[in-house]
Parts: C-alpha cells; sequence; structure tokens
C-alpha cells in the first residue's frame, strides 16, 4: 500500500513538474539559437565596442579621481607651507628683535 502511494505521488510530481512549460522553453530556446547564430559576428562585435567604452569611461573616472585628489593634497600641502612660512617669519622677527 505504501508502495502504491510513494509511487502515485512520484508521477504526480513528475507531471506536474514536467508541464506544457518545458516544451514551450524548448522551442523558443531553437528558435532563438537558430537567429543568434546568424548575427554572432555582428554581436560579438557590439560586445567588443560596449566592452571598451565601458573601460575607457573607467580609465576616464579614475584619471579624474586622481587628478582631484592630487589637487585636493596640493591645496592642503600650499596651506601647510603659508603656516610653516609664517612661523619662520616670526620666529626670524623675534629673534631680529631682542
Amino acid at each position: 500500500m505504501k508502495t502504491h502511494l510513494c509511487f502515485s505521488i512520484t508521477v504526480v510530481l513528475l507531471l506536474v513538474g514536467c508541464g506544457d512549460k518545458s516544451g514551450q522553453t524548448a522551442s523558443g530556446t531553437n528558435s532563438a539559437t537558430s537567429d543568434s547564430v546568424a548575427s554572432a559576428p555582428a554581436d560579438y562585435l557590439r560586445a567588443v565596442v560596449k566592452d571598451e567604452r565601458d573601460a575607457v569611461k573607467t580609465i576616464d573616472t579614475t584619471s579624474l579621481d586622481k587628478a582631484i585628489s592630487i589637487l585636493e593634497h596640493w591645496n592642503k600641502y600650499k596651506v601647510q607651507l603659508v603656516k610653516a612660512d609664517n612661523a619662520s617669519a616670526s620666529a626670524a622677527d623675534s629673534s631680529a628683535n631682542p
């Protein structure tokens, strides 16, 4: 009795799991495959050009980020130089006027 119950549940699950959806997917895949074979070179070239554009954008963005970082550090460095010059000028004035 348990064997028949397990067997019937298995059959029902297989029938439900393997419905018409898998047949539609297979036929859709076959038609897409025949189209993609004909347009494969064009698709490949499109992908290469897109990847190249993305790489150039990434490099440009990285270069801009680096330039901005350099300018920020340069501005901080200029402020430190001015402070150091002012401090050395004040020290020189105080030592010259005893």
